[in-house]
């Protein structure tokens, strides 16, 4: 909550409520409020930077600069430049972590439920029937009846093409209506069987949860591996916004809005080639300056995947992971050889032996997992085979590395996760990207490298790690060898 956090940093700086009230333009008893959290902080409220400013300049000791790092639950160190600490600062008095914690469970369970379901038969009835012949609709439902109608030409044509599709405008023409998103992703697929391909821009939003549901949403279609999607990686205003479809053989329509106002917005339905070309362009000049979304890679993609992979670990940024229960990383090699030798697959052994920070989530089983022999491995490629098991002495050795990991290595650190056992496996690369993988068969990997969701992950990921302490490691190991006794 941000009143915990502006007392902690306040108390850190020794800074009264006079003084940051002067620094900030407001009244003392105005941040008095604040901190005892009888004001909730507005929306982009402007003396949220002044603050960060002036407390950042009164950080200048060691103790609390490692206060600070820790209060933050900064996995990198603290920069030395002044403007850079205001900006953390700024931000993490900003982020609201319960929002961003139940956007990304809410995000996984949706992820989950929507990989182990499939779209069925939809319901075309009412929906294949005699167009109007005029080329504009109104609103929402003006929008919806215009994009069915391209699509649905689409899916009837048996000649491929390339369709392009952007939207920055209000989802509720998308997210209101599940017959019409299932409708949707029916013509989708349809075209997708015959060939026809899809570039996708994304909008990279402040609002966590829209991209995730967006994506969500998408899911069925980037299991084709027929979808290219890319965002673009600057901030926008959001006031004028657009939406493009275009298939270039057949129509296009397109729309603008002002802000989240939708409502009697003009839907244009276009058939005019040279219409075509021009909006083609236009989406084409705006995707030169965006960057790919993500990569998925399924079992008919495991080489190109396994050397991907492979060049990821390697990068030297920090990373955290949160398997199922234990993780490759810390796999000693000759495990990962006996256990992959075991059932027939190629060697492809990881060692952790990197100059970057890692830290490990582990989930503990039940003890008789171990005994029975049903604790499935993870390993970093999880589309090689069918469910691997650990035997009770691997997954026992494998728990025996991770304390001598904790006790060696100076920059691996684990925590035993309190929660349930997890679906998926979730690798974040600190400002890089985030892996996430399905474990049971058939796995899917999706690699996600937009800003806002490797922030939003790596802050999820911290959060359920808490605060790292000088003796965060020897605890660990304690309650490792206590668990150890159990088996």
């Amino acid at each position: 909550m941000f009143n915990e956090k502006l007392n902690m940093l306040m108390e850190l700086t020794k800074t009264s409520n006079n003084e940051l009230g002067v620094a900030a333009s407001i009244d003392a008893s105005y941040v008095s409020r604040l901190r005892n959290g009888g004001r909730r902080l507005s929306k982009d409220p402007v003396f949220l930077l002044p603050m960060a400013d002036y407390l950042s300049k009164k950080i200048k000791s060691d103790s609390q600069k490692a206060s600070l790092q820790e209060m933050i639950m900064l996995t990198r160190d603290l920069p030395d430049n002044i403007d850079d600490v205001t900006q953390i600062i700024y931000k993490w008095f900003a982020y609201d972590e319960q929002k961003n914690e139940k956007s990304i469970e809410n995000f996984l369970e949706t992820f989950n439920i929507t990989l182990s379901s499939s779209i069925g038969d939809t319901n075309l009835e009412g929906y294949k029937k005699q167009h109007k012949s005029l080329d504009y609709y109104i609103g929402v439902d003006g929008k919806r009846e215009a994009v069915i109608r391209l699509f649905s030409q689409i899916a009837d044509e048996n000649k491929p093409q390339t369709l392009y599709l952007f939207s920055d405008e209000n989802y509720s023409w998308l997210t209101e209506s599940n017959d019409f998103c299932r409708l949707l992703i029916h013509f989708l697929i349809e075209a997708i069987k015959k060939g026809n391909k899809i570039k996708f821009i994304h909008t990279s939003n402040k609002e966590i949860n829209d991209t995730f549901f967006a994506i969500c949403k998408w899911i069925p279609i980037y299991l084709t591996v027929a979808i290219e999607p890319y965002f673009y990686p600057n901030s926008r205003d959001g006031i004028y916004r657009r939406s493009l479809f275009i298939a270039p053989n057949t129509a296009a329509v397109v729309s603008n809005s002002i802000m989240e106002n939708t409502h009697g917005m003009l839907n244009f339905y276009t058939t005019d080639k040279q219409a075509i070309n021009a909006l083609k362009k236009e989406f084409n000049d705006y995707l030169y300056i965006c960057k790919p979304l993500m990569n998925v890679y399924t079992a008919e993609k495991q080489d190109e995947y396994n050397e991907w992979i492979i060049k990821l670990a390697k990068q030297p940024q920090n990373t955290i992971i949160s398997p199922p229960y234990l993780s490759q990383i810390s796999m000693p090699e000759t495990l990962q050889k006996e256990i992959l030798n075991r059932v027939g697959v190629p060697i492809n052994a990881t060692t952790n032996n990197s100059s970057h920070k890692i830290i490990e989530l582990l989930t503990l089983p039940d003890p008789q997992m171990v005994r029975d022999n049903a604790v499935p491995a993870t390993l970093s490629n999880p589309m090689m085979i069918d469910n691997i098991y650990y035997t009770k002495d691997e997954f026992v050795q494998h728990l025996e590395n991770i304390i001598k990991l904790l006790t060696d290595c100076r920059y691996y650190n684990a925590v035993i996760n309190d929660g349930a056992d997890s679906q998926n496996l979730i690798y974040v690369k600190e400002g890089i990207g985030v892996v996430l993988a399905t474990v049971k068969t058939p796995s899917v990997v999706f690699f996600i490298s937009e800003p806002n969701i490797t922030a939003a992950f790596t802050d999820y990921l911290m959060r359920k790690v808490g605060k790292l302490k000088k003796d965060t490691k020897e605890k660990t190991i304690a309650m490792l060898k206590s668990y150890i006794a159990t088996i």
